[in-house]
């Protein structure tokens, strides 16, 4: 689905690394998403004692960080002013259905984002987190990583 939205939208300028990273979103939340899907019901509300949350908070906070976390990579990419990232413990709100749901649709629009970068803004940098990290390092850390992250602790 995202190929086939970024040959159709794609101009010279986005560059092959953001497409390879979009494509790598792109996979790492369809795999979090079924590991979600295969995961029984019961652990759905059961309480992580490690996070103090169950599995359906944790995928909601991610589902809805998606696209903040993407804005932020891409601010820098192209020099704007940062949002501002809060962070909040997650809470269970929805369903199972609609949680999916979420993180389809979020996944998709972080994947879109960074696929129209080019990989001149990919290679701009910020240290506001104590070390210099350019844009295709966070969003590998932060968005990929913390995906893949997620659904191996499932």
């Amino acid at each position: 689905m995202l190929a086939s939205l970024i040959a159709v939208t794609s101009t010279p300028d986005v560059g092959q690394q953001a497409m390879a990273l979009a494509r790598r979103l792109e996979r790492a939340n369809d795999a979090l998403i079924a590991a979600l899907e295969r995961a029984p019901e019961v652990a759905w509300q059961a309480a992580d004692a490690s996070q103090g949350w169950c599995a359906l908070a944790e995928a909601r906070g991610i589902a809805e960080q998606l696209p903040v976390l993407a804005d932020f990579v891409e601010a820098i990419a192209c020099s704007r002013p940062l949002p501002q990232l809060r962070s909040s413990a997650p809470r269970a709100r929805g369903g199972k259905d609609e949680t999916l749901a979420l993180l389809r649709r979020n996944g998709a629009a972080a994947a879109r984002i960074l696929g129209g970068l080019s990989d001149e803004q990919l290679a701009r940098g910020t240290s506001c987190f104590g070390t210099r990290l350019n844009a295709a390092q966070l969003a590998d850390e932060l968005l990929i990583a913390a995906l893949d992250e997620h659904r191996a602790a499932i």
